[in-house]
């Protein structure tokens, strides 16, 4: 597939965006603080993890729970077990990311997190936390923590994602997903 011509050529056309756009950063930032504030959506740059943590905890307080999408930024600022320490409840909707919260392990990868699992060993640690009988089939385990978040959701008014890209001149949000939880 890499020797198409033409994913050669969207190849170095995304490359040349991204060289351009990182050159221009500074610019650019500005630009989407103001789309952001023409659209009315509140924009913040923190400096250090520790700060946007901060940031979104001064947004999020009055909260019990917060729904919190796949993002791996958010996960490298830790901002699960900051919020969590300061007594919020954080529902991870991401499936991977779901079973590393229940297990209360470390993420072996950022985008197969559980990977380090096997079905036996997420289905023991379903049963216990949910309180549950799910065997240790994907399908099933899939099933049974979908279900459970989506529980866990209808109490939730506040959910946290990242975005895949920010298009500096009208303020766009993409955000890309594979297993539907942006859709939550």
């Amino acid at each position: 597939i890499i020797e198409d011509p033409m994913i050669r050529e969207l190849k170095e056309t995304v490359k040349n965006i991204r060289e351009t756009s990182i050159k221009n950063l500074e610019k650019l930032l500005q630009r989407v603080g103001e789309s952001f504030e023409d659209n009315d959506i509140e924009f913040y740059i923190a400096e250090t993890g520790e700060e946007a943590n901060n940031i979104i905890y001064d947004i999020v307080k009055d909260e019990k729970t917060i729904a919190k999408s796949k993002s791996n930024t958010l996960t490298e600022i830790n901002l699960v077990k900051f919020l969590e320490k300061k007594g919020l409840e954080v529902i991870e909707t991401d499936l991977g990311d779901r079973i590393i919260q229940l297990t209360n392990d470390k993420p072996i990868h950022p985008t197969a997190p559980a990977l380090h699992f096997n079905m036996e060993e997420i289905a023991d640690t379903i049963n216990e936390k949910l309180k549950v009988k799910v065997d240790a089939n994907p399908e099933d385990i899939m099933n049974t923590i979908k279900s459970d978040v989506l529980r866990k959701l209808e109490d939730v008014n506040v959910g946290i994602t990242g975005a895949n890209a920010v298009a500096a001149y009208d303020g766009s949000i993409v955000m890309v997903h594979n297993e539907g939880n942006i859709g939550l």
